[in-house]
């Protein structure tokens, strides 16, 4: 199984550019009650789990896209510099708030496929940017069920095939926030309803 970190991803300058915006107020949160579920509305916050979450979503192939000559656009270069790719699947942002104790969200695979033998969608690499250091993780199953445990640092980004993973929030500081992409490795043509996010 494929699994890459990388440490100082990007550039300084890039890594200040990109945080600027996650933290910008224009940002377009979504409440989730966990890291597999379909969003809510913010007002229903009294379905909250030990799981919740906010997601952004940055770019989607189908639904959302982004001006290519941005700092989005610096990311996916460095990407392709590292791990390449032939298109972009989806970019979004997920915040994690302290919630006293650390959570392990559940179990899933960011992009599957019912029409194939193992329900994943193939030639799909993901990837976790960290945005801060705390004691929240990125958890990889690999093959033999053990785990690759990738530990939250600011400009730490590691990157696995697309496969059953899972996050753990962190209980020493307010927030934990990741940028989370898929990419497609291989030429594709996306028909409707191809695969499910």
């Amino acid at each position: 199984m494929f699994i890459k970190v990388v440490d100082n991803f990007l550039s300084d300058e890039v890594f200040q550019m990109l945080r600027n915006i996650v933290y910008h107020n224009r940002m377009k949160w979504e409440y989730r009650t966990n890291s597999v579920g379909k969003p809510n509305m913010l007002d229903k916050h009294m379905q909250d789990t030990d799981s919740n979450m906010m997601a952004s979503l940055v770019y989607s192939h189908n639904e959302h896209s982004f001006d290519f000559d941005s700092v989005w656009n610096m990311f996916l270069l460095k990407h392709q510099n590292i791990v390449p790719f032939n298109l972009p699947i989806r970019i979004k942002v997920n915040l994690y708030f302290n919630g006293g104790k650390k959570v392990s969200h559940p179990v899933h695979s960011d992009m599957n496929n019912p029409n194939t033998p193992n329900g994943l969608e193939p030639d799909v690499i993901t990837s976790v940017f960290n945005f801060h250091d705390c004691n929240g993780s990125t958890n990889i199953i690999k093959p033999d069920k053990t785990e690759e445990v990738v530990e939250s640092k600011a400009n730490r980004i590691v990157f696995f095939e697309n496969g059953p993973h899972y996050g753990v929030t962190q209980d020493d500081t307010p927030i934990r926030m990741v940028l989370n992409t898929n990419v497609w490795t291989t030429m594709h043509e996306v028909e409707p309803n191809d695969f499910k996010v």
